[in-house]
């Protein structure tokens, strides 16, 4: 049975209609009406503006910003108390020279670090648990990505531990203000031993 030509017409005039009356309301949007804000988008955005790139999902990402949420919040009245331990990495030359988080470039032969929750500029000692030797470095860059790793080392911090043929060592993180990291950066080897 043969389709009449008509209804083949009027089919097709109907289906252009539809898609015509379809693309004003798409080119509106676009234009600038007002578009509901998806709540994933929201979060990924004040993250962002808080220097933590974190999935809202994850449970321990939230956490985690939650706690560098606090710490900027204290930084701006240079008052905070940070004590964390676990294991520090360290990274060197794959690294040296490419832009860190803050927007310098990575020096593996500088006292810098890598903290996932630490206000970018602000001043660490790292201490060994291991041989108690300490350093103090400043955190310019994001990470360490590696599952169960707290703090990324520069080459030259982690040597100065002794820890950067083994990788990984066990190590107290302590947040210190910005004048005695100064007074302790000029010492000879930024190396102090507690004990």
């Amino acid at each position: 049975m043969k389709k009449n030509p008509l209804f083949r017409r009027l089919g097709a005039s109907v289906s252009f209609l539809l898609l015509a009356s379809a693309l004003p309301a798409s080119a509106s949007a676009a234009a600038g009406k007002h578009k509901p804000v998806d709540p994933k988008s929201r979060a990924k955005a004040k993250n962002a503006q808080h220097g933590a790139h974190v999935d809202p999902k994850n449970r321990a990402n939230r956490a985690a910003h939650a706690v560098h949420l606090a710490h900027a919040a204290s930084a701006k009245g240079h008052t905070s108390r940070f004590r964390q331990l676990g294991l520090a990495s360290w990274y060197g030359r794959g690294f040296h020279g490419h832009r860190t988080a803050n927007g310098e470039h990575f020096d593996m032969y500088a006292m810098t670090a890598a903290h996932r929750t630490l206000p970018l500029g602000s001043y660490v000692r790292v201490t060994s648990l291991a041989s108690s030797k300490s350093v103090v470095v400043r955190i310019n860059d994001r990470g360490p990505y590696a599952r169960g790793r707290v703090i990324d080392l520069s080459y030259l911090a982690a040597s100065a531990l002794g820890m950067h043929r083994a990788g990984v060592a066990k190590v107290s993180i302590e947040r210190v203000e910005k004048p005695e990291a100064e007074r302790i950066a000029h010492r000879p080897m930024h190396l102090t031993t507690n004990g």
